[in-house]
């Protein structure tokens, strides 16, 4: 405990070095700067040759320095956190729970909540206010017990450890940072920027204490087991919450159909579970992150006594999801993925195959287009539709499609299937369904003429007339039964 007094003791101590050295170095440079100036003016009879050195010297120190201390004097105070503020109005139960968790921790509740589109949880003091921010990817993938294991966790920042000065050194790092982050380029960044770095290299043990700490706040009022269970399924929900934009965000244009991110959230934690823990424990941790090691942290956590009945904070419906606090989930769910995550007009939500099936047909058209340009060629002559491409199959020149590699068969096949899909498509016989599992984002529906719709029919006879020329006519053959003009012209 000593050794950790001590860093506390030093991080503080450069708070105070820190300026001391820019008002002591303005004030060296301006002596040197006035003595150059007296003895090159000496009399008006003579020029030092190193006076008038120095001078030239001194003038664009003196000139930097000041340029850094009027920045440093004007620099704008940080703004509040970003998100959607909710007050305890908008959201008594969430708040009435945070109440209650600051209260047995004898701290003063936070001034403002916000909800952003990041999967974090954070608290800042850097505007004067305290800040307790909640990313929506968290209230959707983490049930009660482990939300507030986390905001537990968090609300610990606002308090000192057995080491008294960590909440401080703590907060002055999130201070320096948020300053850095909102400062633009020039010297005043760049020299606070240096100075963050050895502020933060300093205070590194103090932080990591402060964490731990932290963890024992979450396990106090959580239990150990929402805790451990809250860093378990934070990093998963990280990873989902990547696919989840990649796969599904992107399929939305601004003025399109709209899906739920947190429905589609929820279907990827349960149908890519197995997938997620597995690239979660792959998944190594950020050389910039102040926590310890996941797994100590956890460790820690399984040598705690379990705690007796009665001595945690009652928590109703423990295992309900998180967003379940919330007074209309949907709504205000769909409010932070429109301001947050993907900012666009109110959109009336609609399912996912609906928003996804334009995203397979062009996905499917650009195919498509690669493949005719291929076909017009290799054969200037022959007519852009399924037809020439069947020809071309059959005669034993496919892969002359695609060109050479390993990988032409699986690209010829990937093409010719998006060319099957736009020709169906032309007449509404295509739609997609999502697939949440790690083969999303989407699976392709073939709708028959009798309007009923059926799994993809079409794989395996693709990929035998890739294989083998002799078996085009089978592919033939189960287009048209399935209704495909195949001399209809192709896009």
């Amino acid at each position: 405990m000593g050794a950790m007094r001590l860093r506390v003791w030093m991080s503080a101590g450069l708070l105070v070095v820190f300026p001391a050295l820019i008002v002591g170095a303005l004030t060296t440079v301006g002596v040197v700067f006035l003595v150059a100036v007296n003895a090159t003016g000496r009399g008006g009879q003579y020029t030092d040759r190193s006076s008038v050195q120095l001078l030239a010297l001194g003038l664009p120190v003196l000139f930097g320095l000041l340029l850094v201390a009027m920045g440093l004097l004007r620099r704008r105070a940080p703004a509040p956190a970003e998100g959607l503020e909710l007050e305890p109005h908008d959201e008594p139960e969430l708040w009435a729970e945070i109440d209650d968790l600051s209260a047995a921790m004898g701290e003063d509740p936070p001034d403002r909540l916000v909800l952003d589109g990041r999967v974090r949880a954070s608290v800042t003091e850097a505007t004067g206010d305290r800040e307790l921010v909640i990313g929506l990817p968290l209230l959707v993938g983490l049930d009660r017990a482990e939300l507030r294991a986390v905001i537990v966790h968090e609300l610990g920042h606002f308090a000192d450890g057995p080491a008294r000065g960590t909440g401080f050194v703590v907060r002055t790092q999130d201070f320096l940072r948020t300053t850095v982050e909102h400062l633009r380029g020039g010297p005043v960044r760049s020299l606070l920027a240096l100075y963050l770095g050895l502020y933060s290299r300093i205070s590194a043990p103090v932080r990591r204490e402060h964490e731990r700490q932290a963890d024992l706040w979450a396990a106090r009022l959580a239990g150990p087991d929402a805790a451990i269970s809250a860093l378990d399924r934070v990093p998963q929900v990280d990873l989902a919450w990547e696919q989840v934009l990649e796969r599904y965000g992107r399929a939305m244009t601004r003025n399109g159909p709209r899906g739920s991110l947190s429905e589609a959230l929820t279907e990827v934690l349960q149908d890519s579970q197995a997938a997620l823990e597995a690239a979660a424990r792959r998944r190594r941790p950020s050389p910039d992150d102040s926590h310890p090691p996941l797994e100590q942290r956890m460790a820690a956590l399984r040598r705690l006594p379990d705690p007796r009945p009665g001595e945690l904070p009652h928590l109703e419906n423990p295992f309900e999801p998180a967003w379940s606090w919330l007074l209309s989930p949907d709504r205000r769910m769909a409010e932070v993925e429109r301001a947050e995550v993907l900012p666009g007009p109110e959109p009336k939500i609609s399912d996912w195959g609906t928003v996804l099936t334009p995203a397979l047909l062009d996905e499917a058209d650009a195919k498509t287009a690669k493949l005719m340009a291929a076909l017009r060629q290799v054969d200037p002559e022959a007519p852009p539709t399924l037809d020439s491409l069947l020809r071309e199959l059959a005669s034993g020149y496919g892969l002359d499609l695609v060109g050479p590699g390993s990988g032409a068969p699986a690209l010829l096949i990937d093409r010719l299937t998006a060319t099957v899909v736009s020709v169906l498509a032309d007449q509404r016989r295509i739609l997609a369904t999502p697939d949440f599992g790690p083969d999303g984002p989407y699976r392709t529906l073939f709708v028959a003429p009798n309007g009923r719709s059926y799994d993809w029919p079409f794989a395996d006879v693709i990929a035998d007339a890739v294989e083998d020329p002799r078996a085009v006519d089978a592919l033939a053959e189960a287009l048209i039964s399935a209704g495909v003009d195949l001399r209809a012209p192709v896009l």
